[in-house]
This record gives C-alpha cells, sequence and structure tokens, in this order.
C-alpha cells in the first residue's frame, strides 16, 4: 500500500513558500513582526519577481525591512549586478543597480513624499493650499507644485461631464446643464 510520509512539523517557518493558514498557526503570528506580517510581505515580494530581479537592490531592502531572509532567486540577481560592478563589467553602481533617485529629481520634493505621504491627499485643492503647505515644509512654490499634483484632470480632450457636454471651456464653466442658448461667434 502506497502511503504518505508523515509531514514534519519541525520544519521551521519559511514565509516565502508558506500558506496563510501556516503563518496564522505559528506562537508569534500577530507580534509585531510576526509571522502574518512576515508572510504578507514575502508574498509582495513574490508577486514584484520581476521588478525586483531587474532591480535587486530593491528587494534586498523590502527583505531587510521586514525581517526576511532574501530568497535564493534575489541573491542570485543581486550578486549578478554586484560583480558587474566590482570588477569593471559597467562603470558606476548606478549602471548596475540603477538610480536612487529619478533622473532630475530634487531631493527636498523626494524627501517631503517619503517623509509626508499624506500630505499628497490633503493638498489636491487649491494651488494657495501647496503653496502654504509647501512653505510650512520649507518648498518654494515650484517644489510645492511638483510635489503635490493636482488630482483634476486638465488634459485636452477630458470630458467631466460624459460624452455629450461640449467641450468649449468658458461656456460649460457659465452654463454645464445647457440651459442657456448658445451664442454663435462672429467670424
Amino acid at each position: 500500500m502506497n502511503s504518505l510520509p508523515p509531514m514534519d512539523t519541525n520544519k521551521p517557518f519559511d514565509p516565502f513558500t508558506a500558506k496563510a493558514e501556516e503563518a496564522q498557526a505559528q506562537p508569534d503570528a500577530y507580534a509585531v513582526q510576526g509571522a502574518v506580517l512576515r508572510w504578507g510581505a514575502a508574498q509582495i515580494i513574490n508577486t514584484q519577481r520581476a521588478q525586483l530581479e531587474a532591480n535587486p537592490i530593491d528587494g534586498i531592502a523590502q527583505c531587510v525591512a521586514a525581517k526576511l531572509s532574501v530568497p535564493d532567486w534575489l541573491a542570485t540577481a543581486f550578486l549578478a549586478q554586484y560583480w558587474l560592478a566590482k570588477h569593471g563589467t559597467v562603470r558606476t553602481w548606478d549602471e548596475a543597480f540603477g538610480p536612487a533617485n529619478p533622473a532630475r529629481a530634487h531631493l527636498s520634493i523626494q524627501r517631503v513624499k517619503h517623509q509626508n505621504p499624506w500630505a499628497a491627499h490633503f493638498v489636491t485643492a487649491t494651488p494657495a493650499a501647496r503653496a502654504e503647505v509647501g512653505r510650512i515644509l520649507g518648498l518654494t512654490p515650484k517644489q510645492a507644485r511638483d510635489a503635490f499634483p493636482t488630482g483634476r484632470k486638465n488634459t485636452p480632450g477630458h470630458k467631466p461631464y460624459g460624452d455629450k457636454a461640449e467641450s468649449n471651456g468658458a461656456a460649460n464653466a457659465n452654463d454645464p446643464f445647457n440651459i442657456a442658448p448658445r451664442k454663435v461667434p462672429k467670424k
């Protein structure tokens, strides 16, 4: 008779291969850096595998932040790029791992986006509000405008009232429900 071998109940918890039920069954399941949070972080890392293989330093940072051991595929991708930089195949670390910030990004704007992500949700209403929050955070009005984009679409072809609304700007702003008769412009 074929029988399955008994399950090894003493194997260590691996958040990359475990199921949610296994994470919940751990003694530290709901601790601050517990098994459930480590399992969730591992699932996010697994779903981002293609992106993280291209830029493994971000994956290493995510593993360290979640207190996870680095999976083999991520370690292999990191070492491949590390040795390219170490042995001079590429000229700079940025060529091997990519730049830390986007090209031409102002560091104060990047700092505000990472330190105050809540601010973008409250500052999308008016330019004056963006300028005021920028002043409080020590940004110039242009930096505040770049850091906190508006939530409104001001692009050609955007129809806030659907396809039936005309797109002649001022007329729609003054009469959005088409109540007043339209004037034909003089030529």
